[in-house]
């Protein structure tokens, strides 16, 4: 029953995190709602940048349906030039904090989130770390939303304010 996690220069499997049936290599989205962790605050700090790979870090993501603060700071998953990514649904996410990251890895990191519940930003990067231009130009476009949204995606999308989840097609 973990719901908050925090790992500072630790270094570890975080196959951990998916329940043992996600945990193949082929991954079956219509079993993540029984499936699912009851993760809420995932905080890495200085657990390596790319030392995760991508598949595991989106099937913690998938099983984390209740996730709503996550923080990275030095880490995250590998994103090599021809990872392709595609944005997660997180309804339930208000908190992402992303420190210290290259500027074309956070650009590119900053793709994987489809969180329209986002209410706080934290960005801290090194002022010396290059153009981030980029980073902002990704940051202020709309949102990508899924390709393949979950089932329920239209009663999934939390609004804080009201303590209720809308639907995101109605104005």
């Amino acid at each position: 029953k973990l719901t908050d996690l925090a790992l500072t220069d630790t270094c570890m499997d975080l196959n951990i995190l998916i329940p043992p049936l996600m945990r193949s290599s082929s991954l079956d989205e219509s079993k993540l709602s029984v499936q699912s962790s009851n993760l809420r605050t995932l905080h890495l700090d200085h657990c390596g940048l790319e030392n995760m790979p991508y598949e595991t870090f989106v099937k913690i993501l998938l099983c984390a349906t209740g996730l709503q603060a996550i923080s990275f700071e030095c880490s995250g998953p590998e994103l090599s030039p021809d990872t392709l990514i595609e944005p997660i649904f997180l309804g339930k996410l208000e908190n992402l904090s992303l420190k210290f990251m290259p500027n074309d890895y956070a650009a590119r990191f900053i793709q994987i989130f489809y969180a329209p519940g986002l209410t706080k930003l934290v960005l801290d990067f090194e002022v010396d770390d290059g153009d981030f231009t980029r980073f902002v130009n990704r940051l202020t476009a709309p949102m990508t939303p899924p390709t393949i949204p979950p089932p329920d995606f239209a009663r999934r999308i939390h609004i804080p304010e009201l303590d209720r989840f809308v639907d995101p097609s109605q104005p």
